[in-house]
């Protein structure tokens, strides 16, 4: 827990913006994030618009227009809106996500992440987890890839 604007917030935990709040209709999601010492509020995504999570496609647009492999800042809108994309295709995959190991984590470990995994496919699935992951993310069982193959 950490204190923004006098209240006790959550950090690292997208909630929904309600009705009467600033941001309301404006923004759909918020979450408080450190920014060195201090903890400010993201506001991201459309209020009129909805994920479309089931549509492969959909995601694949969305995830290339807002370059999300490289969105790595947790102080962005851009890093949020990713996530939630992102999050929702895990949701939809919870028998595959469930292969995936303790020491997964959304974060690229130095230059080590997935997409430059000698187990990633550019499909965005792993064939050592057999799961679908996130090309900006890193396991503790990275290989990197021999020769540029």
């Amino acid at each position: 827990m950490a204190t923004y604007q006098g209240k006790s917030v959550k950090l690292n935990s997208p909630s929904r913006i309600g009705k009467g709040e600033p941001g309301y209709g404006r923004k759909k999601s918020k979450v408080y994030v450190k920014k060195g010492d201090k903890v400010i509020k993201v506001m991201f995504g459309d209020p009129n618009m909805e994920i479309r999570k089931d549509n492969p496609e959909a995601r694949k647009s969305f995830r290339a227009r807002h370059k999300c492999d490289t969105a790595t800042d947790k102080t962005t809108a851009r890093y949020w809106s990713c996530r939630a994309w992102w999050a929702m295709a895990i949701n939809n995959q919870e028998q595959l996500s469930s292969n995936l190991p303790k020491k997964y984590q959304l974060a690229p470990k130095a230059n080590q992440k997935c997409s430059n995994c000698s187990f990633y496919e550019p499909s965005g699935y792993c064939t050592l987890w057999k799961a679908t992951v996130q090309s900006f993310a890193w396991c503790a069982k990275w290989k990197g890839v021999v020769n540029g193959s």
